[in-house]
């Protein structure tokens, strides 16, 4: 991910910073390495910081606004005939929409701002059938925290890269492994469930 992420914006610029926003909000790509290197460039010149925050909550917003559409027009009875094969039930559909009937603006604007779930948060919107005022305001809500919060993180972060690289090395595989197996363990549990 983080190859493909550099590549986008060392050789589109700000046009492959917002085309992988646009990809990371319909969940096919990473926002958090895209807006981190965003950061980076900021810091070290090639990037504006104005320019760049623009850029990033709109594209974001641009990809909430095509998964709402595709969540909301297409979403419920794909989920029904196909759900199965990517591990999600109509049960899954009936609580999503219970969740956003009772949530609804927060549920999105708090979505938008948590790592994995950001890029499935406009389907779930759609297919719970959210109010698109409501959604469109969480979504800039969620998507402009998530951005600032990012950039600020990595613009700080930026000035101690090669000592950060230093800590963090010893623990990466670790880690990874770590994650990998939380993976495994939900779609084993999630398979058990559908199938139940």
């Amino acid at each position: 991910m983080a190859p493909t992420a550099t590549s986008l914006i060392n050789h589109l610029g700000y046009a492959g910073l917002g085309a992988g926003l646009v990809l990371s909000t319909l969940g096919l790509f990473s926002s958090e390495v895209l807006l981190l290197l965003a950061a980076v460039a900021i810091r070290q010149g090639s990037f504006n910081l104005g320019v760049t925050l623009i850029i990033a909550v709109i594209a974001q917003l641009v990809g909430a606004a095509i998964s709402y559409s595709l969540g909301r027009y297409g979403g419920a009875p794909l989920i029904e005939r196909y759900g199965r094969y990517v591990l999600l039930s109509k049960h899954d559909l009936e609580r999503a929409h219970r969740w956003f009937g009772r949530y609804g603006r927060w549920a999105a604007a708090l979505g938008y701002c948590l790592p994995l779930l950001r890029g499935y948060i406009g389907y779930a919107a759609g297919v719970a059938v959210q109010p698109v005022r409501s959604f469109t305001i969480s979504a800039i809500i969620g998507t402009a925290i998530w951005t600032v919060a990012l950039i600020t993180l990595g613009y700080y972060l930026a000035a101690h890269l090669s000592a950060i690289e230093h800590v963090i090395r010893p623990f990466s595989y670790a880690l990874a492994a770590a994650v990998a197996l939380a993976i495994i363990f939900f779609f084993w549990h999630r398979a058990r469930e559908v199938r139940s």
